[in-house]
Order: structure tokens, then sequence, then C-alpha cells
């Protein structure tokens, strides 16, 4: 059964000298099905460009971590510590092939509280255009409403 959580998104993202922090919180769903985390919640772009509805996927045996977007940005990245994938992203401006190499990817899980961070960077062309790190927690509302 689908249960409604807070999603606190942290992400940092790092070309040269310049550095972008920013922090979101959406309401969305978790659901838990054989031995995987789901979180499901959807976004508005700042551009005013529409909808994109995402969903995360966390795998704690195998340490993974795969978010998938769809609509107004369409893609399916993949983060396994140590490991280089590939990805197609599209946006109302232009589509680009990246390849996510991910430094660091962990994974904590409690009752309430699922907890994601990966250290990653992303490159296009063969080069390196930025070094980012995403910081995922999602909490349940029943236990934010108890506390």
């Amino acid at each position: 059964m689908a249960e409604k959580v807070l999603i606190k998104i942290l992400s940092e993202a790092r070309a040269g000298e310049e550095k972008e922090n920013m922090e979101i919180d959406y309401t969305g769903l978790l659901n838990r099905r054989n031995g995987v985390i789901y979180i499901r919640y959807d976004e508005v772009a700042d551009t005013g460009t529409g909808l994109t509805s995402n969903m995360i996927k966390i795998y704690p045996d195998d340490i993974k971590v795969e978010i998938n977007k769809k609509g107004a940005i369409t893609s399916h990245m993949s983060f396994v510590s140590g490991e280089k994938t590939h990805t197609f992203y599209e946006t109302p401006f232009g589509a680009m092939n990246l390849a996510i190499y991910a430094r660091q990817v962990d994974i904590e899980e409690t009752q309430d509280t699922i907890h994601v961070f990966m250290d990653y960077s992303i490159d296009a062309n063969y080069e390196t255009v930025s070094d980012n790190s995403i910081d995922i927690t999602a909490v349940s509302y029943t236990h934010l409403r108890a506390h």
C-alpha cells in the first residue's frame, strides 16, 4: 500500500569555480515491493514548461538507485557506486546523451524514513560538465504527525 511522504531533496552542482545549491520539498507516495522502494512525486519546472512525473527506485540490497522522469523532462538515470551509466536526457529545449559516474551511493532505511545520498559526475561529449551530489530524504507523514 502506498504511503504519503514528505520528500526533501538537497542538491549541489559544481562546474569549475561555480556552485549551485538547491533545496526542494515535495509531497509524494512511497511503496515497497519485492525488496525495492518506490518513491513517486510530480514537479513543475521553473520555466513553466510543464509537469514531470518522477519515480525513484531504490534497491537497498544492490545499493543502486534509478531515477525515471517522464513529461516535460524525460530520462532514465541509474546510479551504482563505482560505475558509469549512460542516459538520454530530453527537455523542451533539446536532448543530449549523458554519462553519469557515481562515486558514492549510500542508502539508509528506517521504519519511517528513507535516506539516499549520491555523489556523481555528469559527462557530455566525453567531458565532465559538473560534479554533483544529491541528498534525498522521504519521511512518512504519519511519523511527522506523531512528532
